[in-house]
C-alpha cells in the first residue's frame, strides 16, 4: 500500500488544478476498505456502494469500516438503475463485461452518477477492468496496492 505521504501527494494532484472548480468525490471499492485506505483520507467526500460494504468481511477491515461509517467518513449510496444500465452498456461496448462482478458494476455506476452530477470523480481501486472503464469515461483512478493500468483499451474494435 502507498504510504500516507505518497497517498496525500497523489490525492492533492487531483484537486490542485486552479481551473478545476468541481468538488472532488472519491469512490471506494473493496480493495480500499481491505487496506484501511478510508482512514488515511481527510477532508474529502468518500462514497461507496452497498455491495462493497457486503464484501468487507475480515475482522480488521470490518472494524476499520465500522469506524469510518460511525464518524460519517464514508457514505454508502446505491447508484440509480439508469447508471447501472449505463455501466453495463459501456462494459459490453468495450468487451469487458465478463470481467466485472455486480459489485464492480455498482462502483462504476456510482462514479458515472457523480460525474453526471458535476463532481470530479476519483475511483480508488486496484481492479484493472474498473480502471479501464473509468479512464475511458474521462474520470481518474487511484490504485491502492498496484501500479494501475498505463492506458485504457477496448477489447472490441468498435462500439455498437
Amino acid at each position: 500500500m502507498q504510504d500516507s505521504d505518497t497517498l496525500s501527494n497523489n490525492i492533492d494532484r487531483y484537486g490542485s488544478d486552479n481551473r478545476e472548480t468541481k468538488k472532488l468525490v472519491v469512490v471506494l471499492d473493496t480493495a480500499a476498505f481491505l487496506s484501511g485506505f478510508q482512514l488515511l483520507l481527510h477532508g474529502l467526500e468518500l462514497i461507496t456502494t452497498p455491495s462493497v460494504i457486503k464484501e468487507v468481511r475480515d475482522f480488521e477491515s470490518v472494524a476499520r469500516l465500522e469506524i469510518a461509517l460511525s464518524v460519517d467518513r464514508v457514505r454508502v449510496i446505491m447508484p440509480s438503475r439508469m447508471f447501472i444500465d449505463k455501466a453495463i452498456t459501456i462494459a459490453k461496448d468495450i468487451g469487458i463485461l465478463h470481467r466485472l462482478s455486480p459489485t464492480d458494476i455498482e462502483v462504476i455506476a456510482l462514479a458515472l452518477e457523480y460525474k453526471g452530477k458535476g463532481f470530479k470523480v476519483l475511483v480508488a481501486t486496484d481492479d484493472y477492468a474498473i480502471q479501464n472503464i473509468v479512464s475511458l469515461e474521462n474520470m481518474d483512478f487511484l490504485p491502492i496496492k498496484t501500479q494501475g493500468i498505463s492506458k485504457p483499451h477496448k477489447e472490441k474494435s468498435k462500439r455498437r
